[in-house]
Parts: structure tokens; C-alpha cells; sequence
């Protein structure tokens, strides 16, 4: 071969030239956690080798929780994430084996799993499942995931974090392979009633006794789970029980595959449906005449679904200003209520991401107090019925008298509040009266009577005076004869208030 030769073939096996496979196996990835700004989480992701040219195709997932001494430390420090391979599927994952799921192994940037932290390692809250929820949500928004078989499996401190979530996301996963790990089990029968397969491993000197206690719990559960729980304990064997589990070469485990048992493992479900919601039936509601600072009112709805309903959430599509309290919850407390009308939607959201909502419409009417007042003929002066005058709460009514003109006019009275009516009167004669009556409860209507020469500074007549007599009795304040040819006003103010 001529050196022109031997250079061309070179050139062609370079441009075929791959890294090694073993370091392309697995590919390193992070993303940020919403349970700190700078909380940035490594993981490990392997697909398998016909993940690429099979894009219509669904995969199994199976979610690998290392054990403390493979930790980050860090919440924002990813040199560390080698740790990861030391153990489990990523290390064999690492020396070549396939496998035919998605294998997603985080690390853990926090204290523990169920324990995270925002300050560097300052302080932090005991969350169980829910970091390791958020890091099975996030690979659903990245794989391809077939969502009948998602599992999950850990050692040591990622064994225990496997059954917290086990027990309180089941309806999530279809099979759960905890090694080394504790658990209280007060929620077992979470997992018989979601029917999620469990298959446990443990060394005899690291507490096999109280991890087969645990799968007798299950096991006991009314409706039991199925399939059964079941342990396996390495008689003589300490903490390191997933070594000799994961590659399948543990006594107990032949002639069954650990990993061919989770294949067989699958939630099974239906085509999934959207939650089923109910805000509740519209409503029509009066407001009462004690009340400080707006009414209150509970509007209570539901939310069903064939999975589970992870979320629900109140909130106000249309109508005046309101507090709504206990979003979150089925039920809504409404504070603060008003004249008008509202809409309010309820929306529900399942654990595969599906939402629906429904809306209510709510008619406030206002409080029913209502005051009919009346000028009306007195001595030589005669104010005669023209129309009648309807005035917004809370604005005064500016009017000239004329002689042989009545004015009739009617509003609300609510609670704490004050409506004020000022005329001016034509030359009298002889003192006269302004007469009014109420509709409704009167307890703690305070009325005041002033005048003024220039309708600007008032000084008063009479001051607190309350009425008496049933609420549509005839009521009178005098309109002295000083008043001749000036201003009057008379204000009705409603001092009762709830606290």
C-alpha cells in the first residue's frame, strides 16, 4: 500500500470512528429543582438501543435511588456525579449490560431523598416522595415513558426513599424493588389497594427480621395486594444487599430475573379520562345588614378521576373584588362578598397531567334593609309627587326644591354605612318636616338632620337620633323655619357591624 493509500484509509476509518461505547452508554444531564433557586440536580439517563429509531414507541422507566455515600453535598455542585456509577444499574450499565427500559439514576443534592434543603445544607424540611415525584415528572416531560410501567428501586437510603414513595405515589408505578431500605409502613395498604408488585431485599444482619414483618403487613391488607409482596433475605449478609440483587446472582432470586419481573409488572390501564368536576349548582344569595366587612359563603364542589386527582384549584373568572380562601381544596370560602355577579371556576388535575374544570355562577343581591323617604307637604308649603329618584349607595343626592314638586326616592342601607340627601328648599313660611320610613330590621339606624347656607358648611339641627316603632312606621324630622330658603340635609347612618 502506497503512502497515498494508506492515508486515504485512515481519513475513512477516522470519519467512522466512534467514542468508546461504554462511555456513550449513559448521558449525563441536570436540571434545576423547584425546592431551591440553586438546587441543580445531575442524573444519569440510558435508553435503550432502539430508543432512537423507534420514535413512535413508548418505554418502560425504572428510576434508581442511590444509597448516602453516593450524595452531591451540594445543592449546586455537579463534580460529584460519578459517585452515581459506583453501584446499582448505572455501574452495570457501565461495564456493558443493556437493558430493555429507560434507567434514570439522579443524584441526590439534598441531605436525604425525603429531606431537602434550600441553604446549603443549613436547615431543611422533610418532604417525603416529593422530590423523588418531581424528578419522575420531569423525565416524563423528556422520554418517551410508557406510563403502565414505571418503576422504582433504591439502595440503603435510596431503598428507604423507594418505599416512602411506593406508599404514597402508587397510583403512579407498577412495581417497586427496595434494597437495604426501612420504612414504618403506615401506609402499606396504599400499596395493596393500588395493586402495586413489591419485591424486597435484605441483609439478615441489617434488619431482613423487620423487612419481612413490613411484607406480612402488606400481605394483611383488606383488599390484599396483587400480586403478593414478597422478601428476599441474605442470610449472614449485612447492608450490601444490592450487589448480588442487581445482577441477579442473590440465593432466592433463580430461577426468576429480577429485571424480567418488573416487565411483567403494568398498571394495565385503560385509555385515561379527564377528572370529573363539579363546581356546584349556581347560586343566588342575599346579603345580610350586619356585617363590617362583606359576607361570607362556602361554595363547595368535586372532583373525581380513574386515577387520582393530584390537584385542584378555585379561582374567579368574572365579578367584583372577593378573598378566596382554600383554593386548593373541594370546598371555597369566599370573603368579603359584594353586590354583583360572580363566575368561579374549579379545575382539577390528574396524576398523567390531564385537567378539567366547571363553573359556577353566583348572584349577590344586596342587603334588603331599604329606606323610603319622602318630603311632604307641611303648612303653606306643598311639594306635590312628580317621579321618583333612585340613587347610588354612598352618593349624594344634590337637588333644588320646587314648589308643588315631591320627590320620592328609595335605596340600600347596609351595614356601616351612611347615605345623605341634600336639598335646597324654597322660601318657607312655616317649618315643615322631611318624613321618611324603612323596610326591614331598623335596630341601629342613627339619623342626623343639619343645614347650611351655602350647601358647603353644615352645622347640625338634631344629631342621634334613632328611629322607633316598626320599620314601616311614618318617621319625621322637623325642618325648622331657620332653614327658609337654605340648605338641608339628612344623613341615615346604619352603625350595626359584625366583627
Amino acid at each position: 500500500m502506497n503512502r497515498l493509500t494508506r492515508i486515504l484509509a485512515l481519513i475513512t476509518m477516522l470519519a467512522g470512528y466512534q467514542p468508546s461505547l461504554y462511555a456513550q452508554r449513559q448521558t449525563q444531564n441536570s436540571f434545576r429543582s423547584h425546592f431551591g433557586p440553586n438546587a441543580l440536580v445531575g442524573y444519569y439517563g440510558y435508553v435503550p438501543a432502539d430508543y432512537a429509531t423507534n420514535s413512535g414507541k413508548s418505554y418502560p422507566i425504572l428510576i434508581y435511588l442511590h444509597g448516602s455515600g453516593d450524595k452531591a453535598w451540594n445543592p449546586s455542585d455537579l463534580s460529584k456525579l460519578p459517585f452515581v456509577k459506583r453501584n446499582g444499574p448505572p455501574f452495570l450499565i457501565e461495564g456493558g449490560q443493556d437493558f430493555p427500559f429507560i434507567v434514570i439514576s439522579p443524584q441526590c443534592p439534598f441531605p436525604s431523598w425525603d429531606n431537602v434543603t434550600t441553604d446549603n445544607f443549613s436547615t431543611f424540611q422533610t418532604k417525603p416522595g416529593e422530590f423523588v415525584d418531581e424528578i419522575l415528572e420531569k423525565m416524563k416531560t423528556i422520554y418517551r415513558i410508557d406510563l403502565n410501567r414505571i418503576y422504582i428501586t433504591g439502595i440503603s437510603m435510596g431503598g428507604a426513599s423507594a418505599w416512602e414513595y411506593t406508599q404514597l405515589y402508587p397510583q403512579k408505578i407498577a412495581a417497586s424493588i427496595p434494597i437495604a431500605g426501612w420504612s414504618t409502613g403506615s401506609k402499606v395498604c396504599n400499596i395493596a389497594a393500588s395493586k402495586v408488585a413489591v419485591w424486597t431485599f435484605q441483609g439478615e444482619l441489617d434488619g431482613g427480621a423487620g423487612i419481612s414483618g413490613l411484607v406480612n403487613k402488606i400481605n394483611s391488607c383488606v383488599p390484599a395486594p396483587s400480586p403478593l409482596a414478597k422478601a428476599t433475605v441474605y442470610k449472614g449478609v449485612g447492608n450490601d444487599a444490592w450487589t448480588q440483587t442487581y445482577n441477579n446472582s442473590g440465593p432466592g432470586i433463580a430461577p426468576d430475573n429480577i429485571y424480567e419481573w418488573l416487565l411483567r409488572q403494568s398498571k394495565s390501564l385503560t385509555v385515561n379520562k379527564a377528572p370529573v368536576v363539579n363546581a356546584g349548582a349556581d347560586l343566588s344569595y342575599t346579603l345580610s345588614t350586619n356585617t363590617l366587612t362583606g359576607d361570607s359563603l362556602r361554595i363547595i364542589g368535586s372532583a373525581t378521576d380513574d386515577l387520582h386527582v393530584s390537584s385542584v384549584l378555585w379561582t374567579q373568572i368574572s365579578g367584583p373584588f372577593v378573598t378566596l380562601k382554600n383554593t386548593n381544596q373541594q370546598t371555597l370560602t369566599l370573603k368579603g362578598l359584594k353586590a354583583g355577579t360572580y363566575i368561579l371556576r374549579l379545575t382539577a388535575k390528574d396524576d398523567a397531567g390531564l385537567t378539567a374544570f366547571d363553573e359556577v355562577n353566583l348572584i349577590v343581591n344586596p342587603a334588603q334593609v331599604i329606606i323610603a323617604k319622602q318630603i311632604v307637604d307641611k303648612s303653606d308649603w306643598k311639594l306635590k309627587a312628580e317621579k321618583a329618584i333612585v340613587i347610588d349607595h354612598d352618593t349624594s343626592l344634590t337637588k333644588t326644591l320646587t314648589t308643588g314638586v315631591d320627590y320620592n326616592l328609595e335605596n340600600t342601607l347596609p351595614a356601616n354605612s351612611t347615605e345623605t340627601i341634600s336639598v335646597k328648599l324654597p322660601v318657607l313660611t312655616d317649618a315643615g318636616m322631611f318624613t321618611f320610613s324603612f323596610k326591614g330590621s331598623i335596630a341601629g339606624i342613627q339619623v342626623n338632620t343639619y343645614q347650611s347656607g351655602d350647601g358647603v358648611t353644615w352645622q347640625p339641627i338634631q344629631l342621634g337620633a334613632y328611629t322607633n316603632g316598626r320599620g314601616d312606621d311614618l318617621q319625621k324630622a322637623d325642618i325648622p323655619l331657620s332653614v327658609s330658603n337654605k340648605w338641608f340635609r339628612i344623613s341615615f347612618v346604619n352603625t350595626t357591624s359584625t366583627a
